[in-house]
């Protein structure tokens, strides 16, 4: 990564550091993931105070060799994104997602603007369950886990659509002789996931289980801690 970074991105996180200053974790459109210390800014005179907010399209100068990279400037080219309720905790869900999962200095332009038209798919509540589906789906693709929703594993027959299939963690979908389990999927519902189709609650409800299991592995053995409060909610 060059000592000299120009980028849009957003704020996944941000926690404080010494007295005056934050420490942010950031996604950015060219750089990915990086951290940038911003000195000074928890001063009352400090311009920059209120602006660096997760959820918020901003411009960042930043520099430094190592890791950790220093903001030389930061404003916003776009107006803050305005969530509230289940629509806030799955944003933040997405936050966590990425900070869990996301190798740093690592960018990926396309997740990137997965991430930003989900935000605002989130503010203007479009369906919030395919939204958060179709980033998954995109965040495992980069992520080096594509899922093979296409073809079985083991014959590279096309999925049919009214055969069952078990998925199997980095490995894909086997024809199943059993039709119920938690890792079982019918091949329509598939179909439907590969191709982004989740007019049907069925599909879309499979896609939620799909996404749970291809993910899990991914996490260590350590839940996200979003995840849970948004079952909360969504259950309320």
């Amino acid at each position: 990564m060059n000592n000299q970074i120009i980028d849009d991105g957003f704020i996944l996180h941000r926690y404080p550091y010494r007295e005056t200053s934050v420490i942010l974790e950031c996604f950015l459109q060219h750089h990915g993931r990086i951290s940038i210390i911003a000195k000074g800014v928890r001063t009352e005179r400090s311009p920059l105070k209120g602006l660096l907010q997760p959820f918020t399209p901003l411009h960042f100068n930043a520099c430094g060799k190592s890791q950790l990279k220093t903001l030389t400037l930061a404003e916003t080219v776009g107006s803050p994104i305005l969530l509230k309720g289940v629509p806030l905790m799955s944003a933040w869900y997405m936050n966590e997602l990425l900070m869990r999962l996301l190798p740093k200095e690592e960018h990926n332009a396309h997740l990137y603007f997965t991430y930003h038209a989900t935000l605002l798919a989130l503010e203007n509540a479009n369906p919030l369950e395919k939204s958060l589906r179709i980033f998954e789906k995109n965040l495992l693709e980069a992520l080096g886990y594509e899922l093979p929703l296409t073809h079985d594993a083991n014959s590279r027959h096309a999925i049919i659509y009214d055969h069952y299939y078990q998925f199997v963690p980095e490995h894909g979908f086997i024809q199943a002789e059993k039709k119920e389990g938690v890792d079982i999927f019918i091949g329509e519902d598939l179909q439907a996931i590969a191709n982004d189709q989740f007019a049907n609650p069925k599909a879309l409800q499979a896609a939620k289980r799909l996404m749970r299991l291809a993910i899990r592995p991914l996490l260590g053995g350590k839940p996200l801690k979003t995840r849970e409060l948004l079952k909360g909610m969504m259950s309320s």
